[in-house]
């Protein structure tokens, strides 16, 4: 089509040429002919020119060669016989003293601008007359190669066009861009249909690719909410360990307070109040080494309780955001699935 375009194109350009290039040489055909008689017409009259001062020259001669003989005239006298031609009878004698050179010499001066101005216009014409005929020359050669490249074409436009059975020449120019726009309509709809084609796929790809990130990230949060869940198991093993830790210290703690209240008595029975401060001091620290131990069991306890409480706010926000994982990871499945139903394509693979 391209090829068929560029051709209908340089053909149209080079016909409109021909069509100028062909008046251009009627009118140089008609300036010519018309040149060859004012020719014809001034080379005439350069001829009757040139015979005519060639007449008034010679009678110059012949006036410059009596006004020479004046003084052989002014001898003459009647009766007396001429020296010249022997006759005694001189009846021009008066004549040829009334010749004035000057007149003459003024009338061939005017005659030779006068057969210049002749000669010059001939040349001038001539010249005018030789150049028409080359430049026809060169257009008639322009036009003979203009027809070539057009003939050229023409064969060229047969053979592109015979698979398509075109119903008209090269120089159907209405018809074939009629054709051309019909061939642009058909491109530009199928360039839309592919763009629509292209865009399907993309949205396809798109909420492929989205769903994909979903299931990476609801993979990830599981995985998250799985080692949470963990921690919490084993948070709620070590706050139970901690709980019987205190309850078995506390119950410790009672037994010495009563193994202590035992061995009072029986100190009491056995030495009196003998070494009292000693051993109260021992019990004293044994009481004070089971309170520390309370005070950091209790101390464990209630960080395992604040742990407990942070850990089962992040289960609860891990559970919110996994909840909206499933909701998003569902549209985007929906999503994917009307997108790959809008398209052309058949299934996933396609």
């Amino acid at each position: 089509r391209r090829q068929l375009f560029a051709l209908a194109s340089l053909s149209q350009q080079i016909v409109k040429r021909l069509e100028q290039q062909r008046q251009e040489l009627n009118s140089g055909q008609h300036e010519l002919t018309q040149l060859e008689p004012q020719l014809e017409l001034i080379r005439q009259q350069f001829k009757q020119q040139k015979a005519h001062q060639a007449d008034v020259e010679k009678t110059y001669a012949l006036e410059q060669r009596i006004v020479g003989l004046e003084a052989e005239r002014a001898r003459l006298q009647p009766g007396a016989p001429c020296p010249l031609c022997g006759s005694c009878e001189h009846p021009a004698v008066e004549q040829y003293q009334e010749v004035k050179l000057s007149e003459t010499a003024q009338r061939l001066e005017q005659m030779k601008v006068q057969t210049e101005a002749l000669q010059k216009q001939g040349v001038e014409l001539r010249a005018r007359y030789d150049n028409l005929q080359q430049q026809l020359q060169r257009q008639q050669q322009t036009i003979a190669q203009d027809e070539q490249q057009l003939a050229g074409q023409q064969q060229q436009w047969r053979q592109l066009s015979a698979p398509l059975a075109f119903d008209f020449t090269l120089a159907d120019g209405e018809q074939l861009s009629a054709w051309l726009n019909g061939c642009d309509d058909e491109e530009r709809r199928g360039q839309h249909a592919l763009q629509q084609h292209e865009q399907a796929a993309q949205a396809v790809q798109q909420a492929k690719d989205a769903l994909i990130a979903l299931q990476t990230q609801q993979q990830q949060t599981q995985q998250q909410l799985a080692l949470l869940e963990e921690r919490f198991t084993l948070l709620q093993k070590a706050h139970a360990d901690s709980l019987q830790q205190q309850q078995e210290l506390h119950q410790r703690w009672q037994e010495g307070e009563k193994t202590l209240a035992e061995r009072r008595a029986q100190r009491l029975a056995l030495f009196g109040e003998q070494q009292v401060a000693e051993v109260r001091e021992q019990l004293r620290a044994k009481h004070t080494a089971c309170e520390q131990a309370s005070v950091q069991a209790a101390e464990q306890w209630q960080k395992a309780q604040e742990l407990r409480e942070r850990l089962a706010g992040q289960q609860a926000g891990l559970q919110h955001q996994h909840t909206q994982m499933q909701e998003r990871l569902q549209q985007a499945q929906q999503q994917w699935q009307q997108a790959l139903a809008d398209s052309e394509f058949a299934d996933e693979t396609a």
